[in-house]
């Protein structure tokens, strides 16, 4: 696992502002380039590149850090990913607006789109002050190949920023004892442990990183997103299943709701259609 690219995608908001900030705190801790795109609809090319070149003064803080700018025409979602794609791009960080109520139900967003289809892990930054540096990460998992997915991804930045990671496995079937997926959340937890120590082996840091595991019954998404909220976590990686054609704009997986409704940053990670 290696992040050596990170794309950031913003558009002169202060939510996209916040992303942008994330992506720069990553970017520097990881060591990886970063390039931040703006996808033009109604401004010039210059004066989209003038703005662009302010904004990224005023949020981007390290002068070491490796930045390119770049300004793109089109639709903002399919321009952002077919970026992505073209560039081979590691990790792509957006933003999202938080919402309450019905907004919550309501498709259509920049961040929504992109999650359905980007060709690599989306981090959805949220609005608020959630911090760049995760301290509490939280790794819903359904021991399907996503969840390995995912899970490599969760203990690269748990081990890289001494967090503790907490695995989480929600039955959605209430006949089922609490206990019924022992077996296999114990061998998912187990790997998880080892691809830790693989990682701060390589850091050349020997202090583990904590990690736990639970079980619970309810609804997957739900029981996510009340969890984080409740003890705090600072960002959910999950994963989501690979699509192509039509089926990538189709909306209804775990990872999609929880986008639309977690209170903290939401790290997605796609599985390649030929693994799914």
């Amino acid at each position: 696992m290696n992040i050596k690219h990170i794309l950031a995608s913003v558009d002169f908001s202060e939510i996209s502002g916040r992303a942008l900030l994330t992506a720069a705190c990553l970017a520097e801790q990881l060591g990886a380039r970063m390039t931040v795109s703006f996808v033009r609809e109604l401004l010039s090319e210059p004066q989209a590149r003038v703005r662009l070149d302010s904004f990224v003064r005023q949020w981007v803080q390290s002068p070491e850090l490796d930045v390119t700018k770049q300004v793109l025409a089109g639709s903002p979602a399919y321009a952002t990913i077919d970026d992505a794609a073209e560039k081979q791009a590691d990790l792509l960080v957006c933003g999202t607006h938080g919402r309450t109520g019905l907004g919550r139900v309501l498709l259509g967003s920049f961040a929504e789109k992109v999650v359905r289809a980007a060709p690599c892990p989306v981090w959805v930054a949220r609005g608020d002050a959630s911090p760049a540096k995760p301290q509490r990460i939280l790794l819903p998992i359904d021991f399907s190949k996503s969840s390995e997915h995912a899970r490599s991804l969760a203990v690269f930045l748990a081990s890289g920023f001494g967090a503790r990671l907490s695995i989480l496995h929600v039955l959605s079937k209430p006949e089922l004892p609490v206990g019924g997926d022992g077996d296999g959340l114990d061998s998912f937890y187990t790997k998880a442990q080892k691809e830790a120590e693989s990682y701060l082996n390589k850091l050349g840091d020997h202090s583990a990183i904590q990690v736990d595991k639970s079980v619970e019954i309810g609804d997957p998404a739900r029981r996510v997103v009340e969890l984080a909220a409740g003890e705090g976590f600072d960002l959910i990686v999950c994963g989501t299943h690979g699509r192509t054609g039509i089926q990538r704009w189709i909306m209804g997986s775990v990872a999609e709701k929880i986008v639309r409704t977690a209170p903290c940053s939401v790290l997605v990670v796609p599985t390649p259609p030929a693994e799914d």
